[in-house]
Order: structure tokens, then sequence, then C-alpha cells
């Protein structure tokens, strides 16, 4: 007897090669990258998530807050923070990830 072929499922050929690998999510680090801005070439790490527009951004040396993610470039690098975490936690995380925010 011979197998029976698999059924073609498109949907499962498209998760293997997507194309978006970095999401938007608590510790990813991001880059300001609006020049108006006053942050404006600075490491951003997401602390929290307002809507589908908006993050709440924190970094030492940078006050923590909201901007809109077209303001922003997101990278490769995560820090492992729980959610909406003080600055502190934040700066020690960064330290064992050994990341500097750019000045």
């Amino acid at each position: 007897r011979t197998p029976r072929p698999q059924p073609f499922s498109p949907l499962s050929d498209a998760l293997d090669t997507m194309p978006f690998n970095r999401n938007i999510e608590i510790g990813r680090v991001a880059v300001c990258n609006l020049k108006a801005d006053k942050r404006y070439g600075k490491l951003l790490v997401i602390v929290d998530i307002i809507d589908q527009n908006r993050v709440l951004v924190d970094a030492p040396g940078v006050k923590r807050d909201v901007i809109s993610l077209r303001r922003v470039a997101i990278t490769d690098l995560k820090v492992d923070i729980e959610r909406a975490c003080d600055g502190a936690a934040l700066e020690a995380a960064m330290r064992a990830r050994t990341l500097r925010a750019s000045r």
C-alpha cells in the first residue's frame, strides 16, 4: 500500500518563512529614529504596551515616557524584564545583557 499524500497547506509553508521576526514585546530594545525627538539615536527598552500604536519606553538616563511606534526602530536585542519594572531593575537587566544607553 502506498502512503497517502499529505494535504497541501499554504499556511504551514508561510509560517516557516515569516518575513518578520522583530516583534513588539516587553523587553525589546528599540532606537529612536525621529531627528526632531530629544531621544534621537538613544537605545530604549519597551517596558509596557499601551495600545497598537504606542509603547512605554525607559532607559538609563532617559525619562520614562510614552512614544509612538512610528518614532522607533525595533532591534533584534531583547532584555529579560518584567512588565512595568522600575528603573533599577531595568538598569540591572541591561547591565546583565551588557547594553549601554548611547549618549
